[in-house]
């Protein structure tokens, strides 16, 4: 019984698993998206010059993309701490009740 609970739970966790980077990943460009046009709306506003522009928009997408990267990581990495220590306290009472 405990061998398909493993079976299953390994098949879970990678459907999550997937599932959370297709997340992510819409999320992380939707926000993207939306901070660049920012930044580079800004800058058109103050008028300033083209290479001035190019990089404020490149140093934006840049900082936003590592910003993204630490938080999601973060985020799934105590999403799956708490998913596992549910799945061993599943295990622990069909253990015992399987006594």
């Amino acid at each position: 019984m405990l061998t398909t609970i493993k079976a299953w739970q390994d098949w879970y966790f990678h459907f999550w698993d997937r599932l959370n980077v297709l997340r992510a990943g819409i999320l992380g460009a939707n926000d993207g998206i939306i901070s660049v046009s920012g930044i580079v709306l800004g800058a058109v506003g103050a008028d300033l010059s083209n290479t001035t522009l190019f990089i404020s928009g490149i140093s934006g997408m840049l900082a936003g993309a590592c910003s993204m990267a630490g938080g999601e990581y973060v985020s799934v990495s105590a999403q799956k701490d708490v998913q596992l220590s549910r799945w061993d306290h599943l295990i622990k009472i069909i253990q015992q009740w399987s006594k």
